[in-house]
């Protein structure tokens, strides 16, 4: 962030001519490249809103198989499916404190329009949505 933040940029100056082995720099910075790319966007009728999920920004593997827990649920899938797994279940979450109660199928009918309303940086086309693996039924009981 130091080369995109002028705070950032300020700190490590400072830091560099103290005579210290070791310097803390602030956790949170301003980046000047995503406030521009955001007003781009904006002028776009895009909104850019970052999620800082444990603050750790990580690739998806999709070609080693693991297993995942979700609810009490083991899933023998890449970190990629499982990501798509867990995104799934959320928005079922979301839509049965919407609703209460529902039938099962209607709830998967409901699951799949938001999945194809949502606008997903990360995840399958909409084209592919409806044939994504991780997107089908869960079977488990």
């Amino acid at each position: 962030m130091y080369r995109t933040s002028a705070q950032g940029r300020r700190d490590l100056a400072e830091q560099l001519l103290l005579d210290k082995d070791e310097f803390k720099i602030s956790p949170t910075y301003t980046s000047r490249v995503a406030e521009i790319f955001s007003v781009i966007l904006k002028s776009l009728g895009l909104k850019l809103e970052f999620i800082d999920e444990d603050e750790e920004v990580k690739e998806y593997d999709d070609s080693m198989l693991s297993l995942h827990t979700l609810d009490g649920k083991e899933y023998l899938c890449t970190d990629y499916q499982f990501m798509l797994v867990e995104r799934k279940h959320n928005i079922e979450k979301e839509l049965l404190q919407k609703y209460g109660v529902i039938d099962a199928d209607e709830l998967e009918k409901l699951v799949m329009i938001e999945l194809m309303n949502r606008n997903f940086v990360i995840g399958p086309a909409k084209d592919e949505i409806n044939s994504t693996e991780a997107y089908k039924p869960d079977t488990a009981n």
